[in-house]
């Protein structure tokens, strides 16, 4: 394998994202429907997945800070999004597309649903106007466009995901040796790319902690430090970095960031804790770009065993574990280091819930930082976590692979917690009413 490998791999993989992804998609979705038949937008009725429906469900939106839920992300979308933006498909919404959706929302034309069989990613849909309807399907990934249609007419099909063919799925064939050795050789295109990915999560990092997005953890952090309560070194400032920017996200910031594998949070742990490593350390930009290159692989290659998404916080353990090797390679540690670091964060913290995206991720994320970044340093210094300890298995391919035994067993914990979301709306709503 070569540079073209990674290449395609990164372009699939690492994409510049407005507000979370999954009310990104579902705004993509809608807005492919409704581009389909075209018209003055009457009525738009989504169907979601359970995780979808999950992360879709609390996180404030860009343009629309005042609302929450893929309610606002599906009528706006449907009225104003770009689909050719992809997951920046909300880009060029205006106070217009605003004051339709408001109205439609409050006429009741805005319906969503929930289908609880689906398994992975899965957005449905459909947008009447006054020209007809229209339908479009996202499935497998985040802008993956299954199917469009035009008045019950199939105008548009897309490739089925083969996950034995696809590059994801390739990746996921590979060792984590392999897979260290595809980052060693960048071409220039794929090098300035991701430093410009790093450039923009640390604006929106920068703006988040300067406005107290969201929770205002980035800007806590940032006072602790100056009243020198918390250390001012590369653990905190990865974490006030990090946090800083989930505010911005969750907060809905109109901002884009650099997401991986189809996470902007997931994105903002690589990006930010790789970076703030490198400033202190004085990286040289392609060492830097390195060091992000195998953050954002190995963030995609945990994924495709944990799943797209799940009950386990991908932003924690895939993320993490992206960070913390990235963070030996910015060390100067040998591939040995590496595992340690890799296997240090799976013994810590394995089994954080993913109770959707929202406005507490940003301290999941600091967690996450702090994790990535000690493992690490842990393993700089021959300290990790033997195999036979929990799961920690004979090899670190192995011990990756477990993950996906553990995220699988984690189903109940997604259907109970979608449970008490939906036992909170209908609460919320008769207290409303």
């Amino acid at each position: 394998m070569d540079t073209t490998f990674i290449h395609r791999i990164i372009v699939e993989e690492v994409s510049l994202a407005l507000g979370c992804t999954e009310p990104a998609a579902v705004a993509l979705a809608a807005s492919l429907a409704s581009e389909a038949v075209k018209g003055e937008v009457l009525s738009v009725d989504v169907i979601l997945d359970p995780n979808t429906f999950k992360n879709a469900s609390a996180v404030h939106m860009p343009k629309a800070l005042e609302y929450v839920g893929p309610e606002i992300a599906a009528v706006l979308g449907a009225l104003g999004g770009d689909p050719k933006l992809r997951l920046q498909v909300l880009k060029h919404v205006r106070s217009k597309h605003l004051k339709a959706a408001k109205e439609l929302l409050e006429g009741g034309s805005v319906r969503i649903g929930l289908d609880p069989k689906k398994k992975g990613l899965w957005i449905q849909a459909r947008v009447k106007t006054t020209r007809g309807k229209g339908e479009a399907i996202i499935a497998g990934y985040h802008s993956h466009i299954h199917r469009i249609k035009k008045n019950g007419k199939v105008i548009y099909r897309g490739e089925t995901s083969r996950p034995l063919t696809d590059v994801r799925g390739k990746l996921a064939r590979l060792t984590l040796s392999e897979i260290y050795g595809l980052t060693r050789h960048l071409d220039r295109r794929d090098t300035e790319f991701l430093l410009e990915g790093l450039n923009v999560n640390l604006a929106i990092a920068q703006e988040g902690i300067l406005k107290r997005s969201g929770l205002g953890v980035g800007a806590f952090f940032k006072e602790q430090i100056r009243k020198k309560i918390l250390a001012d070194d590369i653990i905190s400032e990865a974490k006030m970095l990090i946090a800083g920017a989930a505010d911005a996200r969750m907060g809905g910031l109109d901002m884009p960031v650099m997401a991986t594998a189809g996470s902007g949070n997931q994105g903002i742990v690589v990006t930010l804790a790789i970076g703030a490593v490198a400033r202190k350390h004085g990286c040289t930009k392609a060492k830097t770009a390195q060091a992000l290159a195998l953050g954002h692989l190995l963030t995609s290659y945990v994924k495709f065993f944990t799943g797209r998404l799940s009950a386990l916080c991908g932003c924690t353990i895939a993320a993490g574990i992206g960070a913390s090797a990235g963070v030996v390679t910015l060390l100067g540690g040998s591939f040995r280091q590496l595992e340690w670091a890799i296997q240090n964060v799976i013994g810590d913290i394995t089994g954080i819930i993913c109770d959707g995206a929202k406005q507490g991720c940003s301290l999941k994320l600091s967690t996450a930082a702090e994790s990535a970044i000690r493992a690490a340093l842990m393993a700089m210094e021959g300290i990790n976590i033997p195999a036979g300890e929990g799961i920690i298995d004979t090899t670190i391919d192995r011990t990756i692979r477990n993950l996906s035994r553990i995220s699988e067993a984690m189903r109940e914990v997604d259907r109970k917690f979608i449970e008490i979301l939906n036992e909170r709306k209908i609460l919320c709503h008769n207290t409303s009413a």
